[in-house]
């Protein structure tokens, strides 16, 4: 993917950024799209002080909510978009007619395939994404806090493996796919539930979580209970 470097400020409705990346002409490139919600959280940076983005390779880049280019398919009688927030690492599906910052792509869209195959080892299921080459566990830790989620994962003991670790933010993005629904993804059998993920916002105190029920990425506070999934 080729991303736009600089970028207009100016706010758009949803449509209105689609349409100004459809007529962009960058670099001598006139091909430029707006980002899909998969793509566009691939740039998030989550070391960053104020945007999370390198503002090395992206500067000036405001911790605002940036457009992209899905569409949340349960409500199909307006068709909201999906936002990345720049702020918070959280993305979600809002209404058109609020106004925020795009940034536009270029390239073949990337797309989390339904690529897991499943293998009993051990009497466990594993499920292997043949795409990430990530190994995942097929049981969920339900109802745990952040802290006890991380300690779950690395004391597990499944299908064989000691070497389980709760994934980052990255790794639980690729198994969301917005165009599916309840659950997002083509994980094989999952319910939509809420997951936790490593990835720590720098306050601390918070803590980066996907609710498979949307595909949303929540950021919540590490003492609330959710569910651990694992991966090697």
């Amino acid at each position: 993917l080729q991303w736009q470097r600089t970028f207009t400020t100016w706010l758009y409705k949803s449509h209105a950024a689609n349409n100004y990346c459809s007529n962009l002409n960058y670099g001598g490139y006139s091909d430029w799209r707006a980002p899909t919600r998969v793509e566009l959280a691939t740039i998030l940076h989550y070391d960053g002080d104020l945007a999370l983005i390198d503002t090395d390779v992206f500067p000036e880049t405001p911790s605002n909510k940036f457009w992209s280019s899905s569409i949340w398919l349960s409500y199909p009688w307006n068709y909201p978009r999906w936002i990345v927030d720049f702020g918070n690492g959280a993305s979600y599906y809002i209404d058109n007619e609020k106004r925020y910052n795009i940034r536009c792509v270029r390239g073949e869209e990337y797309r989390n395939e339904d690529s897991f195959i499943e293998e009993t080892i051990a009497g466990k299921t594993i499920v292997i994404d043949t795409v990430t080459g990530l190994q995942w566990t097929k049981d969920l830790k339900t109802e745990v806090s952040w802290a006890d989620a991380l300690k779950y994962c690395e004391t597990l003991d499944y299908g064989g493996y000691k070497d389980w670790r709760l994934p980052n933010i990255r790794e639980l993005e690729t198994l969301v796919d917005v165009t599916e629904r309840v659950p997002a993804s083509h994980f094989p059998t999952f319910p939509g539930r809420r997951v936790w993920s490593s990835t720590t916002i720098i306050s601390g105190s918070l803590a980066l979580n996907i609710n498979f029920h949307c595909g949303c990425t929540d950021v919540l506070i590490k003492y609330h209970k959710y569910n651990a999934w694992c991966v090697r």
